[in-house]
């Protein structure tokens, strides 16, 4: 992981915000200082040597094939590949992992792939666990719940609200 931070450019804080996406556990920042430190000294020159090859051959054989928003791209993308998957990999996709709002799989079910068969939305934890704190935040901002003091809705609490639902959404 910090060799692909450092060939990306990405430092510290970036690194754990990977980690975090990806589920794993983080480097401490003094160990990732020691693998960052080493990396440097025995990797930059190849390293650097490599990335602008795929640069230069990326750069080379990509091609613009869509004309839109990146939302547009997006939805436009899971279309395609729903809409093709049989024809060409003999595989029905069941499932779109997405968030709560995801308007590439309303255009999915739009779309019907496979008549007769559902797809079925996985909603991501993460985006589930955000949204839980965002409806805590915006309930103590206006107050609704009442209260002072002892009983009041604090950012603490609704942290912890959310960690409990995150750990129910994951033990259930």
């Amino acid at each position: 992981m910090v060799l692909l931070a450092h060939e990306l450019g990405l430092g510290y804080a970036a690194l754990k915000k990977i980690s975090k996406v990806l589920g794993i556990p983080a480097l401490h920042l003094k160990a990732y200082q020691r693998h960052d430190k080493r990396v440097t000294v025995a990797e930059i020159e190849r390293g650097l040597e490599s990335l602008h090859r795929t640069r230069e051959q990326t750069h080379s054989d990509c091609a613009r094939n869509f004309a839109g928003s990146s939302k547009a791209m997006e939805q436009e993308s899971a279309k395609r590949m729903w809409a093709s998957s049989v024809n060409r990999h003999q595989v029905r996709y069941t499932e779109m992992l997405s968030d709560g709002d995801s308007a590439a799989f309303r255009e999915v079910v739009a779309l019907n792939p496979y008549p007769g068969h559902e797809v079925v939305k996985l909603e991501c934890i993460n985006h589930a666990h955000k949204r839980m704190d965002t409806a805590l935040r915006k309930i103590s901002s206006q107050k609704k719940l009442g209260g002072k003091g002892v009983g009041k809705l604090t950012a603490k609490k609704c942290k912890t609200l959310q960690n409990y639902y995150r750990g129910a959404i994951l033990n259930n």
